[in-house]
């Protein structure tokens, strides 16, 4: 990583704050309902959470009565992570540990999750490839991300961007930018000028994976309203695997 990248996703303050919001509103509703649909109601289930950040998934899947380990390569995302716990008194491990370098035994997660997080890769295909060997035979491989880079790529895409910022300031009398422009963060990741979920579905199968499904919208079932509008150009999609 340079040092903006680092710097951006060592800083957890910002993100933090947002998923703090999110487990006070209705979106921690809406979001235990899509996890639980998909990963379902076992009494023992073993879950990964990678790039964990402030602990959203953790901590949901942890309440629900799941076994969970949240990884993140920041320490400073860990320490929020901790504090969110803590304050839904629930007990998730948080481990700092980069994904492509998983320190756990084959077959040993029943579900392997994440959020925001595989645009960061940088061997996406490497790290694809460790997750299923994690994965025990029928776990799932359960995915939300978007195309947050291609707009930098496609004006037609960009242009809607800059309309629902636009929209949200006149809404809520404030600025919002959908994502920093500093390209130091994304222009040498593969995924930011790559469109999705569709790479993703060729690369999944080609490993192994028995079964991919995916949804191009998600954010219609777990965002808020006003998020609905302001990150419509660039959807969140979901993917699910299935080992």
């Amino acid at each position: 990583m340079n040092d903006r990248n680092k710097e951006f996703w060592e800083d957890g303050i910002d993100y933090n704050s947002y998923v703090c919001q999110e487990l006070g509103d209705e979106r921690k509703l809406l979001w235990r309902k899509q996890l639980l649909k998909n990963i379902g109601s076992k009494d023992i289930v073993k879950i990964l959470d990678i790039g964990c950040g402030p602990g959203f998934f953790s901590c949901l899947l942890s309440e629900c009565g799941y076994d969970v380990t949240g990884i993140d390569r920041s320490e400073d995302m860990l320490k929020f992570a901790e504090m969110n716990a803590e304050k839904l008194n629930v007990s998730p491990t948080f481990i700092k540990m980069d994904a492509l370098n998983l320190s756990f035994n084959e077959n040993t997660f029943d579900a392997i999750v994440s959020r925001n997080v595989t645009w960061t890769f940088h061997a996406p295909e490497d790290i694809y490839l460790e997750l299923y060997k994690k994965l025990k035979t029928g776990g799932q491989l359960i995915i939300y991300d978007a195309n947050w880079h291609l707009p930098f790529y496609d004006s037609v895409m960009m242009g809607k961007v800059k309309e629902n910022e636009q929209w949200y300031f006149a809404h809520y009398k404030k600025p919002f930018k959908i994502y920093d422009d500093d390209e130091s963060i994304f222009e040498n990741l593969p995924l930011s000028n790559t469109r999705r979920p569709q790479w993703d579905l060729k690369v999944l199968k080609d490993i192994g994976f028995s079964s991919v499904e995916f949804c191009e919208d998600i954010g219609q079932s777990v965002y808020s309203d006003w998020e609905k509008k302001l990150y419509s150009a660039t959807p969140m999609f979901e993917i699910i695997a299935i080992k």
